[in-house]
């Protein structure tokens, strides 16, 4: 199972819109699941462990936008 680590320390798994954890085989089955997402990949660190992708913030509905807001005002405080 990939983990997002939102930079709190705790990884949260990948989940579906129905709220199902996706699985996936390999690393590239992970890419291109988040390119199709519409996320850009970045870098992969030294330790293979880690992937950096990034999303236009106009790729965001308004919904994720104030969650991401949300979640990042509640961490500030």
């Amino acid at each position: 199972i990939i983990h997002c680590n939102y930079d709190d320390g705790k990884g949260t798994p990948i989940m579906n819109e129905k709220g199902d954890i996706l699985k996936f085989r390999t690393d590239i089955e992970f890419i291109n699941y988040l390119a199709n997402e519409g996320w850009e990949f970045v870098l992969r660190d030294s330790t293979g462990y880690y992937y950096y992708f990034k999303k236009p913030q106009s790729e965001f509905t308004e919904e994720e936008l104030s969650d991401i807001i949300r979640t990042t005002n509640t961490k500030k405080k």
